[in-house]
């Protein structure tokens, strides 16, 4: 494929998918299969994934991908590599995708890895008296708050609910080949055929009957409130919304939201749902949705915390490798280099690296530097009211008219938050010679013009009743 992926092409393979889908499920033509732009989402992320020299248009210019899996290879059940992060070239090692967020399996388990064992048994014990109290939560409410959009755990949340319910099916190659034809009577690109053959979800293909006519996608709803993954993960939820023709909101669930106008999957997020919430960055804004707002315990830990492009450009690996030395050197915190999960630690030539970091050693830390205003993480802090600094790495594009964004930009550099490469010393130095007590203060003082900003805004309660479904705020 030697097009560039842009919109306009993501929208025409996601007419041809649902036409080859409706016509070998044999389904009405106004069926919508596809529910909030999940689908478009996907096919990014296949095509990003699976496909050689793909242009992906983003941010006012095209980024290239490596050489990936070759078309000629995918036959059948072609079963794909692990995820290679270091060498930033990414392959499946799954044959079944059962969900459409499997996609993104790879990337979800080295993040599973910083999770002791124990605790993931915890976690899923915890997971199923949850879902137990969902189950319960479903019939009483109105509005469905699902888990992969909010994060908190209150009353009304929702767990993943086909992960507890719905047997999968296994692949039918009869009906594969049935939806290879209707394929191929199409204009989609004949290289993505034999991946779409192989890997289009089983929640969408075998099992789309028993999750559309499951006796809980007949649940009375007015409402979902999710993320786009929340609705890829659980293919029931997506048949709720179908079968009640309910509204769907997206919350914004990571960083660099508002802040790049043309990213195309911030767009085809935005556009899949009645209304998207931002943390602060858009025409709609919501309290942050996703991280903890208490810590009990500190420490002495400074994180560099570096996203996923730092192990690839050397020369920004080599910046963020010194500062960590330099720090170390004027002051008595532990500074810990902290490439993304996945990463080669051998690219990073400090003798404190860790890949990856638990929410917990992120909440106790003394302070925490970002190489990006576009991370994730961020926003936990934010809601700790703990001290950061950012370095202004961040290639931002805000449309003009979100005044939102640009405000929450300004705040940053109005409060020192948000510096330059050539000036994220001197700060973290200023920073870390406070005592600690003193530093805490002092951030919550200089910080609070652009705190306030981010959580000075409705919480999911204050915009939805969630027992009526009536929405409070429009």
């Amino acid at each position: 494929m030697k097009e560039v992926i842009n919109k306009a092409l993501i929208d025409k393979f996601s007419r041809h998918l649902k036409l080859a889908l409706l016509r070998t499920l044999e389904l009405g033509h106004d069926e919508e299969i596809f529910i909030g732009n999940e689908e478009k989402m996907f096919l990014l992320s296949l095509i990003d994934k699976t496909q050689k020299n793909v242009q992906i248009e983003d941010f006012n210019s095209v980024f290239f991908t490596d050489v990936k899996v070759p078309v000629e290879n995918l036959t059948g059940l072609a079963a794909f590599g692990a995820l290679n992060a270091s060498s930033s070239k990414q392959y499946f090692n799954e044959q079944t995708l059962n969900t459409m967020n499997d996609i993104y399996k790879a990337e979800l388990q080295h993040k599973e890895t910083l999770v002791p064992a124990f605790k993931k048994i915890l976690i899923l014990i915890r997971s199923k008296l949850l879902f137990i109290r969902s189950l319960m939560v479903l019939f009483f409410v109105k509005t469905i708050v699902h888990s992969l959009g909010y994060f908190q755990k209150r009353w009304f949340v929702v767990e993943e609910l086909s992960k507890h319910i719905i047997n999968f099916d296994i692949k039918d190659e009869a009906l594969r080949e049935k939806f290879k034809n209707e394929l191929l009577k199409t204009s989609i690109d004949k290289s993505i055929i034999p991946i779409l053959v192989s890997l289009l979800p089983i929640s969408h293909l075998e099992s789309y009957h028993k999750i559309k006519n499951h006796p809980l996608s007949k649940v009375k709803i007015k409402n979902v409130v999710s993320s786009i993954y929340g609705i890829m993960d659980d293919p029931l939820l997506g048949a709720i919304v179908r079968n009640n023709k309910a509204d769907l909101f997206y919350l914004q669930h990571g960083g660099g939201y508002g802040l790049r106008s043309n990213r195309l999957a911030y767009n085809i997020e935005s556009e899949g749902c009645k209304d998207f919430y931002y943390w602060g960055t858009g025409m709609k804004n919501i309290y942050p949705t996703r991280y903890k707002n208490k810590v009990f315990f500190k420490s002495i830990d400074v994180p560099v915390i570096l996203s996923m492009g730092k192990n690839i450009d050397v020369s920004s690996r080599n910046f963020f490798v010194n500062l960590s030395h330099n720090l170390k050197h004027h002051t008595e915190s532990n500074i810990i280099l902290i490439p993304y999960p996945g990463s080669d630690r051998n690219n990073f030539d400090f003798d404190n690296v860790q890949l990856g970091i638990s929410k917990n050693a992120h909440a106790r830390s003394r302070l925490v530097i970002y190489d990006s205003v576009g991370q994730s993480l961020l926003f936990a802090r934010i809601l700790l009211r703990k001290p950061f600094l950012i370095v202004d790495d961040f290639k931002y594009d805000i449309c003009e008219s979100n005044k939102n964004a640009q405000k929450f930009i300004s705040l940053l550099k109005k409060c020192n938050l948000l510096v330059s490469r050539e000036e994220i010393e001197v700060h973290a130095n200023y920073w870390l010679n406070l005592p600690s007590k003193e530093l805490d203060k002092k951030f919550a003082l200089v910080a609070r013009p652009f705190l306030k900003h981010v959580l000075d805004n409705p919480e999911i309660d204050d915009i939805f009743d969630i027992k009526s479904g009536i929405k409070k705020i429009r």
